[in-house]
């Protein structure tokens, strides 16, 4: 008998086991799911927001420093709920918005 409760323990716990990955995998796939859904949302908002030059820009520069091209994004995205955009963003501006955020993060380097 205690063999057969063994063995029924040892059932249940892998059942259990199996249940609590299968949980985590369809967690995962709607965490997935939700991150493409947000993509494709800011990608449709930069198409309304962007020339096509722009727009261009702003893949080459995702290509280079991902972050850089997010950070980007997110503050198109900031000024377009603030009203503060007029028209299209050109590739001119985004270059603008580039140099700016690097003069932010500039440093330099004394020789003696």
């Amino acid at each position: 008998m205690a063999n057969e409760d063994d063995l029924q323990r040892i059932r249940e716990q892998k059942m259990q086991q199996l249940q609590d990955e299968k949980q985590q995998e369809q967690m995962e796939e709607q965490l997935e799911q939700q991150q493409k859904e947000q993509e494709a949302k800011v990608k449709e908002l930069m198409k309304k927001l962007l020339t096509e030059d722009a727009r261009t820009r702003l893949n080459n520069v995702k290509l280079v420093d991902e972050d850089k091209a997010k950070q980007v994004e997110q503050q198109l995205i900031q000024l377009a709920q603030q009203n503060r955009l007029s028209g299209k963003v050109t590739e001119q501006q985004i270059k603008k918005i580039l140099k700016d955020m690097s003069d932010d993060t500039s440093f330099d380097i004394k020789r003696r």
